[in-house]
Formats: structure tokens, sequence, C-alpha cells
């Protein structure tokens, strides 16, 4: 990813729609095409969100030596999910009963986070 591409600012706090949709932050899909690739990362409360260009390289360069375990449970979780024409995606899992997620910027990724398991509170914008 283009370095001055990457996902940054403050966290940021949106309600799960109907349907078990959320809106992805607009400063978040600029820097989207309209597929991401996420993973269901660390015990069901943090969802990884990859544009789907740079998860595919991160999966061919793994792929090309022994992957660990952490590496593993990336490309096994993973699912591929379209955005929206309104800017959404669909919550699979535990995330999807939740009545809002919170948005954090995490570089050339982004995350969706349970509110409840969030470990920084007081940087949150809504």
């Amino acid at each position: 990813m283009d370095k001055t591409k990457l996902f940054k600012g403050n966290p940021i706090k949106h309600r799960v729609q109907d349907k078990h949709r959320v809106s992805i932050p607009a400063k978040f899909r600029e820097l989207l095409d309209n597929n991401i690739v996420y993973t269901n990362y660390i015990n069901n409360y943090l969802i990884r969100c990859y544009p789907k260009a740079l998860y595919e390289c991160r999966i061919s360069s793994m792929l090309k030596r022994s992957p660990d375990d952490h590496e593993r449970q990336i490309f096994f979780l993973a699912e591929s999910n379209q955005i929206d024409g309104e800017g959404r995606i669909l919550l699979k899992g535990p995330m999807s009963d939740l009545e809002e997620v919170i948005f954090a910027a995490n570089g050339d990724v982004f995350d969706i986070w349970n509110p409840k398991e969030f470990p920084y509170k007081d940087h949150i914008t809504e």
C-alpha cells in the first residue's frame, strides 16, 4: 500500500444498522476499492480489515515460506466482503449482534472492535 494512503486518525464509533450492516467511515472508504478482506482476529472481539490487493499480496508472500500460527489464522478465517452502494459491509459472527462498533486505523489495515474490549476508549470520536 502506498505509504501516503495509510489508515490514520482517531477511532470512530459507528452504529450497527439493520441486517448487521455497518458503514465504513468515509476517511477509510476513500482508501478502498469496493472489496475488502476481513478476519476475526482476537477472540472474536476484533475484525481486521485489509484492502483486497494488500491481503492478496500478504498471502502470496506468506505462502512462499512456512507461515506461523498467527499468519495461518489470518488466512483460514478470512472472508471477502463487498462494500455496498451506501459504503457498508456485513458483519458476521459475534460482532454482528452488537449495537455499535469502533473503527480504528492501524496503518495499512483498519480494525473493527467490540467497544467493550477497545483499549483506547479516551480517544474515540462519534
